[in-house]
């Protein structure tokens, strides 16, 4: 992959992940790396919690 981006702004690159819904309140940590500079993107690590299970009903509300 060809690095696109000027060095000078290297820094300054914006990477997103988008969750909604269910998932949205269980995002434990959201991180980039920033010291990987073999694309014009951070890679963008999300941990979001999927072993406590999803409340179901009213109760759940």
């Amino acid at each position: 992959h060809v690095k696109t981006i000027d060095g000078r702004l290297a820094k300054r690159r914006l990477d997103h992940c988008f969750v909604g819904g269910m998932l949205a309140g269980r995002v434990r940590s959201v991180s980039a790396d920033i010291d990987e500079i073999a694309s014009d993107h951070f890679p963008l690590r999300v941990d979001i919690d999927l072993e406590t299970p999803f409340a179901t009903g009213a109760e759940g509300a």
